[in-house]
């Protein structure tokens, strides 16, 4: 009997309740940026679309104007999810 090993002793597995998911925050729609010095306070709706550029697994990108500082730029519109992987992705993203 010397040698002989003793089986594995199991533990009951008891998983953790996942926590219930929370709705992302409300995001801003402005944003700003400074181009040539001079700093530009963007609100959304003074974009205006110009074409698509491309399509993502989590949103789209689009070329946009501002016509205030007559920018054309790109920008990337997000599509918001409550699962918590999703937007652990999406941060990252």
């Amino acid at each position: 009997m010397a040698g002989r090993k003793r089986p594995p002793r199991f533990e009951k597995f008891t998983p953790e309740t996942p926590p219930s998911p929370v709705p992302p925050r409300p995001i801003d729609s402005k944003a700003m940026f400074t181009i040539d010095g001079k700093t530009f306070q963007v609100e959304a709706d003074e974009l205006e679309t110009r074409k698509k550029l491309g399509r993502g697994a989590y949103g789209i990108v689009e070329l946009m104007y501002h016509q205030a500082s007559g920018t054309e730029m790109a920008v990337k519109r997000i599509t918001c999810t409550v699962n918590s992987k999703e937007q652990k992705r999406l941060l990252m993203d």
